[in-house]
């Protein structure tokens, strides 16, 4: 379990990048605090989600889960604080597929914190560092949010930590696409994710409750 195990959505909808693409190729293979990272791009959709990313967890089984989703409309990171039991959306995903009201995994519960040190987060990454990155409350309840429940729970089982982290739009796409909107450079998500995963690791190290 000396593994951190990031997952970022794909390319969808009308956007012909997803900054999260980028992200994971450039993490994965690393050693953060030696802790090895394995990354992947997984697909916008809720039974991919459902299906196929507790069988990843259960086979990575990583100390450290961390999803990503990207927020055009974002000029931070934002590090989500709960995950709900609830997926409702009317764009359909990959699998054309329109959720109303669905439980993401049936019988579990409703809400969800996400497993974060928050105080080390607070504390390390934007007070200490002051990296563009900012606490948030909600995932809301499409692809993000039923990633961010899944990891969480998985966490919760298994004594871990996970982060679910909205990014901005990669600054450099934006520029050859002429995306006009809030946007910021990739080398800058990645400093912040790191920081969290570093978070993470740290408290884990100390065994201290946060």
């Amino acid at each position: 379990m000396s593994t951190v195990l990031v997952l970022g959505y794909r390319q969808y909808g009308r956007y012909l990048f997803n900054t999260c693409e980028a992200i994971v190729e450039a993490l994965n293979g690393s050693r953060i605090k030696g802790f090895s990272v394995k990354a992947m791009s997984i697909p916008v959709s809720l039974r991919f989600v459902r299906e196929e990313v507790p069988k990843i967890l259960e086979s990575v089984r990583p100390m450290v889960a961390i999803g990503l989703g990207m927020a055009p409309g974002f000029r931070r990171v934002v590090v989500e604080m709960a995950a709900t039991n609830l997926a409702t959306f009317e764009i359909p995903d990959v699998d054309r597929h329109v959720a109303n009201h669905e439980e993401i995994h049936p019988g579990e519960p409703t809400i969800l914190e996400m497993p974060i040190p928050r105080s080390k987060i607070l504390e390390k990454c934007i007070r200490g560092r002051r990296l563009p990155m900012k606490l948030g409350l909600s995932v809301g309840t499409y692809l993000c949010n039923a990633l961010a429940y899944t990891i969480a729970r998985y966490a919760k089982r298994n004594s871990a930590l996970a982060a679910f982290m909205h990014v901005p739009m990669h600054s450099d796409y934006a520029l050859r696409n002429r995306f006009e909107g809030p946007t910021l450079p990739l080398r800058e998500s990645i400093e912040c994710i790191k920081c969290v995963i570093e978070a993470c690791l740290e408290v884990l190290s100390s065994g201290r409750e946060e």
